[in-house]
């Protein structure tokens, strides 16, 4: 194989971001959620990174501290990060990277990105996440096609219910799911939706992130979502729905319509999971495949904190 890659632990005032992003795009597997301004947003600056000396080959570390240890989790509104870079992601890479993470993280619930899935390792235990992704490139209108009988339902229902998809506000998606979701969210964290608004705007300045909304013939909001559009794939970062718009089929319909008229260097959709049952037979209807991935987990905490959380 080739010569490994030198490798540093870098803090975060002492990343080039420059050559961070310029790097993130270049990688085969690349996503948005390692860019450098994302990751300051939510960690609140508080990340490092393992880089090589060239900058080929990259893996943010998103850090907490309690109590005096320090642990190593996939923050909201990430669904992978990991190692980042030329490829290929050999076993040989992905274990050369993760030796660097065992002494300097007391704990680590942390989520690899579906590149790095080379790993055999007894010093961590990992656990296959589901992710289900749409090619819906080139001819979008042919998606329809692979579409179930149940999704096809939905959106003749919300053609039937006069609905209409338009831009939506950040606020708007926000009260909408306040009002109908957040309940049905374990721990769910009240600071998330300023960490949402400011991943809105600050994607949206960079032309990368939309919001879009259901309304019907009443001009009421019944679904909402941002999304991502980063490098070839389009990313469900984020949506809302309503009872009536479960009821009419809004989200089906604001996806499917998304899909129709997706931007033509749009080749996927990633739909951001799901191990939920209900999620992936509900993405899976549209025709998504798995892209599956890895989460991480080392305890190293002293037996008397195992109990520790984040």
């Amino acid at each position: 194989m080739n010569e490994l890659p030198v490798l540093s632990f870098v803090k975060h005032d002492d990343i080039n971001q420059v050559l961070w992003n310029e790097n993130i795009l270049k990688s085969i597997n690349g996503n948005v959620y390692a860019n450098f301004w994302y990751l300051d947003v939510v960690t609140k600056n508080k990340w490092d990174a393992i880089i090589s000396a060239d900058y080929k080959w990259l893996m943010p570390l998103p850090s907490k501290k309690k109590f005096g240890f320090k642990y190593l989790p996939t923050p909201v509104f990430i669904q992978q990060l990991g190692i980042y870079g030329p490829g290929p992601f050999t076993e040989e890479i992905c274990n050369h990277f993760l030796k660097h993470l065992e002494s300097n993280y007391d704990l680590i619930e942390f989520q690899l990105n579906y590149a790095n899935s080379s790993i055999n390792s007894s010093i961590y235990e990992l656990t296959e996440r589901k992710n289900l992704i749409l090619e819906i490139a080139p001819e979008n209108e042919n998606v329809k096609l692979e579409y179930s009988e149940g999704i096809k339902r939905k959106i003749n229902k919300a053609i039937k219910a006069n609905l209409k998809v338009n831009t939506a506000s950040i606020r708007s998606l926000i009260k909408l799911f306040q009002d109908y979701n957040e309940s049905n969210i374990k721990d769910w964290d009240f600071k998330n939706y300023s960490i949402l608004e400011e991943l809105y705007h600050m994607s949206s300045l960079r032309k990368i992130g939309i919001c879009i909304g259901v309304y019907n013939p009443e001009g009421i909001l019944l679904s909402a979502a941002v999304i991502l559009e980063y490098k070839n794939t389009s990313t469900l970062l984020f949506s809302g729905n309503s009872e009536e718009g479960i009821e009419k089929g809004a989200l089906t319909f604001l996806i499917s319509n998304y899909i129709e008229h997706a931007p033509k260097h749009i080749s996927y959709f990633d739909f951001e999971g799901s191990d939920n049952e209900g999620l992936y037979q509900f993405y899976s209807g549209f025709g998504a495949k798995e892209f599956n991935y890895l989460h991480l987990k080392k305890n190293n905490l002293p037996f008397y904190v195992r109990i520790f959380k984040k």
